[in-house]
C-alpha cells in the first residue's frame, strides 16, 4: 500500500485549485440541487471532506447579483458525517430536504427537482452529483424549462454527463480546493477513505 502522504499527494493532483469554471452562472438566475451524498462520497474517495461554507460562497460569488435558490437533498440513512446539520444547512441558506423511505435520496430528488424548477423563472438547474442516472433524468425532465450544469468532483463523475456529448448538460463544472478540506489522518485510517488500489 502507498504511504498516506505519497497517495494524498497522488489524489490532490485530480483536483483544480479553484471551483469552476464559473461563467456558465454568472449573472444567472439559479436554482442548485445537491445530492449530499454523492458529494460526500465522491469527496472522500479522494481523501477530503466537502467544505459546504466554501461552496456556498463560491455559489453566491458567481451569481452576484443573483442569489441562487439552494436545495440540499440526503436520505436518513446517512453516516452522521455525511453533511452538516440540518440546522447548519439552513444557516447557510439551503433548503433541506430528507429521504425518509429510502437508504438513498435520488427519488425524492427526482420527484421534487421538476416542482421546484417550476415555480419561478430560472436561467439554470445547477446539479451538484456526478450521479450520471440522476442527472441525466433531471436534465431531461426540465429540458423546456432551464438549462443544465453539473458541478462534481473528478474521479467521481459520469461520462454521460460531459458537455461535450451530451446535448442535455449546457456545462460542467469542477469542485476544486477551494470547497473541499482534506481528511485528517486519523479519518484515513479509520477507513474513511476508499483506497483506489
Amino acid at each position: 500500500m502507498m504511504p498516506l502522504t505519497a497517495r494524498a499527494a497522488w489524489l490532490a493532483r485530480w483536483l483544480e485549485p479553484q471551483t469552476g469554471p464559473l461563467g456558465p452562472l454568472r449573472g444567472s438566475k439559479i436554482i442548485c440541487i445537491a445530492d449530499l451524498e454523492n458529494l460526500h462520497y465522491s469527496a472522500r474517495d479522494l481523501g477530503f471532506r466537502l467544505n459546504l461554507v466554501a461552496l456556498t460562497a463560491i455559489l453566491r460569488g458567481a451569481t452576484h447579483a443573483c442569489v441562487p435558490h439552494l436545495h440540499a437533498f440526503f436520505s436518513s440513512a446517512q453516516p452522521n458525517d455525511v453533511s452538516p446539520s440540518r440546522d447548519e444547512l439552513e444557516q447557510l441558506g439551503w433548503q433541506v430536504y430528507v429521504n425518509r423511505a429510502s437508504k438513498n435520496a435520488d427519488d425524492l430528488i427526482k420527484i421534487m427537482t421538476p416542482s421546484l424548477v417550476g415555480l419561478s423563472l430560472y436561467d439554470l438547474l445547477l446539479v451538484l452529483s456526478g450521479d450520471g442516472d440522476l442527472v441525466q433524468t433531471l436534465a431531461y425532465s426540465v429540458r423546456h424549462l432551464v438549462d443544465t450544469v453539473t458541478a462534481s468532483l473528478p474521479l467521481s463523475t459520469s461520462r454521460r454527463l460531459d458537455a461535450r456529448h451530451n446535448p442535455l448538460i449546457l456545462a460542467n463544472l469542477e469542485i476544486g480546493r477551494d470547497a473541499l478540506t482534506p481528511l485528517s489522518r486519523e479519518g484515513v485510517q479509520n477507513g474513511l477513505l476508499i483506497d483506489p488500489w
